[in-house]
């Protein structure tokens, strides 16, 4: 009874101090409402932390085209860490938006919601891709397995050169791999309505093959529009490709 008063303080000190590596994966690393009152560093902050999410993202998408049955738990926390961080993005730009913001800061300030979004409309998508991806490896013609993999190897390929800690990151790059991803994915359509007509492969088989393909082909699509539009971020706030801050480096000193 005595302790009773204290308890909503007692958690909260001990959930701040304390948590599992499960939440601290979609724990933000760099908003701190502190910087809110100087809305260009509270920009590149939240730039900043688009990357991450924007990082976290892309594993999700990794591990969705090969997903692992028995670390389904793994897959799930992050999930649920790309949602926690996002939310924690989109409640920072809105408390942002609330302070009195200079020209250049209220313009840019919406498309940091724009760009978290698209990272969200992957994971989502990501969530779809993994939950077909088992059914692809029963597959017993050896014709359609390789077609599926060249798809999958594709895929792979955009989302390792869409590595948003990379230095060497260009649009032009992702937008070549996007090319290829959907001139894949059409080829890749035709070849298996008449493949499946050849080996009369069941309806089921080949809706599921179907919905994967197109899925992962949209979710390839929605994480490359949140890398370039995260370039944008970086390039309107002087950070280089990678992501290094230079004038909020120069402002906090």
């Amino acid at each position: 009874v005595m302790l009773l008063p204290f308890a909503a303080r007692l958690a909260a000190f001990l959930g701040r101090h304390f948590s599992s590596p499960e939440e601290a994966l979609g724990t933000p690393r760099h908003l701190d409402r502190n910087i809110l009152a100087t809305p260009d560093l509270a920009l590149n902050a939240c730039i900043l932390e688009l990357g991450h999410l924007g990082e976290l993202t892309r594993q999700l998408c990794g591990q969705a085209l090969h997903p692992d049955e028995a670390d389904k738990k793994g897959s799930m926390a992050q999930h649920q860490a790309v949602n926690d961080l996002a939310l924690s993005v989109g409640d920072f730009v809105m408390r942002l938006q609330r302070s009195s913001l200079p020209g250049p800061v209220a313009v840019t300030l919406p498309r940091s919601l724009e760009c978290m979004q698209y990272f969200l409309n992957a994971a989502e998508l990501a969530e779809d891709v993994g939950s077909k991806a088992p059914q692809l490896k029963a597959l017993k013609d050896a014709s359609l397995r390789q077609a599926q993999t060249g798809f999958v190897r594709e895929i792979e390929t955009l989302i390792g050169v869409a590595d948003t800690t990379s230095p060497y990151l260009s649009r032009e790059a992702l937008d070549q791999h996007l090319d290829g991803v959907k001139a894949h994915y059409d080829q890749q359509k035709e070849d298996l309505l008449e493949r499946a007509l050849e080996i009369s492969l069941s309806v089921r088989s080949v809706s599921d093959l179907l919905e994967h393909n197109s899925s992962a082909k949209r979710m390839a699509g929605q994480f490359v529009k949140g890398v370039s539009t995260l370039l944008d971020l970086r390039e309107t706030t002087g950070m280089d490709p990678a992501g290094t801050v230079t004038q909020a480096e120069d402002m906090a000193a």
